[in-house]
């Protein structure tokens, strides 16, 4: 009798703050914010209390950065 491997469940992705992505990109907040509104950076909404929270996905960001800044290496 063969066992089949057992697929660990994946971790959860990192979230990050609309302030930790301007830090990491060098912008304002408030152009991180414009580009979820234009809908070039998906984010997450997170709903608590009566307001809700909003965040990146860190796998987003980095295809954000892929697609937007890529750098040639010439």
């Amino acid at each position: 009798m063969t066992l089949k491997p057992i697929n660990p469940t994946p971790p959860p992705p990192r979230l990050l703050k609309i302030s930790d992505v301007a830090q990491r990109l060098g912008v304002s907040p408030a152009t991180v914010t414009r580009w979820i509104e234009e809908g070039v950076l998906p984010c997450v909404r997170i709903p608590r209390n009566k307001n809700r929270m909003t965040r990146i996905k860190e796998s987003d960001l980095e295809a954000f950065l892929q697609k937007h800044y890529h750098r040639s290496t010439s």
